[in-house]
């Protein structure tokens, strides 16, 4: 069994300081917009919620109960107890879609397949696969998931805002003026980041493997990913991929960011940066990020939206907005469930900005990295020992599995068409 090890987390809560004139003096007019929403986190900025101490007020804005109860009677069912919770990866997938979409219905064999054959034998791993209740028949009669070594299939919550549901106070569907894309792509950001870290701690797991339904292990991963990110303590680790954002998916996060840093962090005066960040919790490693090198830089990035700034960095100010991949991130729950990971964490969700601007997980996954997690306890995983591929549709990947339907005998059933 592996070893147990202390998380150090970076700062801890600072109170008092003057949040009109710092936010006047550090933050874009945004600044007044979301100034309100820090009174609505008031209640729960009394908890003492570093690593390894008790987050049951944080927890207070999340609700995961019922879906906990369910998978608290599956894993008591195959012996998973909870102690052993700690030593195993949860990874949380969802399938949203029916089994006979083409677009993701054979990807999702292949992807099952593959996390079988080339994580769980090296991996304690337990497979939360969500799914819509219209859905769950199909899904549950399907030779190839049910027979998946420790999965388990639970349906998603559809009357709750925090889970798989569109919060009401939310702005009009019609959202082309933050870059399109789908309601239910919006809605899998918010299920990320209002539900799958809760529901992991809950059950007592210490690592979660965020991951697509369409992401794809190529070959075997030949280390114990708890075991890695236990020794070197890692908080947080993803796949060799990283998203330099479009402009529009993005607007407002820096603007907030530094908002949570200057009503936080009360500064008397002195700027925040990368020589004077850790004395006030912050990584240092953010200051790269950004441009000036200190908070006045932690605003949205100007200049000309198509140029690259990593290669073309002339004349440009504000955060460099390049992602890491959402599509197979692992995380410390208790690095991700520190008190200021969580009241940033909050703060976001609270804003509904997350899904109205596109920011969804990814965006604001990594500026919670770039806040909280130093590059010593981040890691990119070395592509020759976790080789991953994403993608869904015709994808050469999603192809190996043609059949399958095949269990079903339907003659209705869409028939992949030849490469």
């Amino acid at each position: 069994m592996s070893k147990e090890v202390t998380l150090k987390t970076p700062g801890r809560w600072r109170s008092g300081g003057s949040v009109p004139g710092r936010c006047r003096q550090h933050v874009t007019s945004s600044c007044s917009a979301v100034l309100a929403l820090v009174v609505a986190l008031a209640g729960l900025s009394t908890a003492k919620t570093g690593a390894g101490e008790d987050t049951s007020e944080y927890l207070k804005y999340y609700n995961v109960e019922a879906s906990v109860g369910v998978a608290e009677q599956m894993l008591k069912a195959k012996n998973v107890s909870k102690e052993s919770r700690a030593y195993r990866l949860a990874v949380m997938l969802l399938f949203s879609h029916p089994l006979t979409d083409m677009t993701y219905g054979p990807c999702l064999k292949t992807c099952l397949q593959m996390y079988a054959s080339n994580l769980l034998p090296e991996t304690p791993t337990d497979i939360f696969l969500f799914v819509k209740q219209e859905h769950l028949m199909d899904i549950i009669q399907t030779p190839w998931i049910t027979s998946t070594p420790n999965m388990y299939v639970i349906v998603l919550d559809e009357t709750d805002s925090r889970s798989w549901k569109m919060p009401t106070w939310i702005r009009p569907e019609d959202k082309g003026w933050s870059g399109g894309f789908t309601y239910e792509y919006r809605l899998m950001g918010q299920w990320r980041l209002a539900f799958s870290f809760p529901f992991i701690k809950e059950l007592g797991y210490k690592y979660m493997l965020q991951s697509d339904s369409d992401t794809f292990i190529t070959t075997p991963i030949k280390f114990n990913m708890v075991q890695h990110m236990q020794d070197n303590n890692l908080w947080m680790t993803n796949r060799p991929a990283t998203v330099l954002e479009q402009y529009q998916y993005y607007q407002g996060l820096p603007e907030l960011a530094s908002f949570w840093l200057v009503t936080r962090k009360p500064t008397n005066g002195q700027i925040i940066n990368k020589d004077n960040a850790e004395g006030y919790g912050i990584s240092p490693d953010l200051f790269d990020t950004i441009y000036p090198h200190d908070i006045t830089g932690l605003r949205f990035r100007e200049g000309d939206p198509g140029r690259n700034p990593a290669t073309d960095p002339t004349g440009r100010k504000g955060w460099l907005a390049k992602l890491v991949a959402g599509n197979f991130n692992a995380f410390s729950i208790d690095w991700w469930f520190s008190q200021d990971v969580q009241d940033f964490v909050q703060l976001v969700l609270r804003t509904g900005a997350h899904i109205e601007h596109r920011w969804v997980d990814i965006a604001t996954e990594t500026m919670v990295r770039d806040l909280f997690c130093p590059l010593s306890h981040f890691h990119t995983y070395d592509p020759a020992l976790v080789s991953i591929e994403h993608g869904k549709g015709l994808n050469p990947l999603c192809r190996r599995s043609p059949d399958w339907l095949a269990h079903r005998n339907n003659s209705a059933d869409p028939v992949m068409p030849p490469a």
